[in-house]
């Protein structure tokens, strides 16, 4: 579930696991919200090696990641919503591998603060 933060947008997060050899470069995360009219909300957040602490990743077997996202186009509302994302992960040897995400059953809340 992502949280509405009424006036500023959606946080993001999610989990993300690394290999040994493997360093977030960058994420890029779209959500979006259709209404019945046509009509809805998109936003999209990019990530990169700043934002996320590979190393502790690495270390844990996985690290949560988190950043707040803007709406581009209407106002997000509580309900499902669709996320996609996309990291680009650099291994040791100077090689990179995409990792895709997607999901049509996200769900919205509203309130909580991070």
């Amino acid at each position: 579930m992502l949280t509405i933060d009424a006036g500023r947008g959606v946080w993001l997060r999610g989990p993300l696991e690394l290999e040994d050899d493997q360093t977030l470069r960058r994420m890029y995360i779209w959500l979006w919200q259709s209404n019945r009219d046509g009509t809805g909300a998109a936003a999209t957040a990019v990530l990169d090696d700043a934002d996320f602490d590979s190393e502790a990743a690495r270390r844990q077997g996985g690290a949560e990641w988190k950043t707040m996202a803007q709406s581009e186009y209407g106002e997000f509302r509580v309900g499902p919503a669709t996320g996609m994302a996309l990291a680009i992960l650099r291994r040791a040897d100077g090689s990179t591998t995409p990792y895709w995400w997607s999901d049509s059953n996200v769900r919205l809340e509203r309130g909580v603060r991070y």
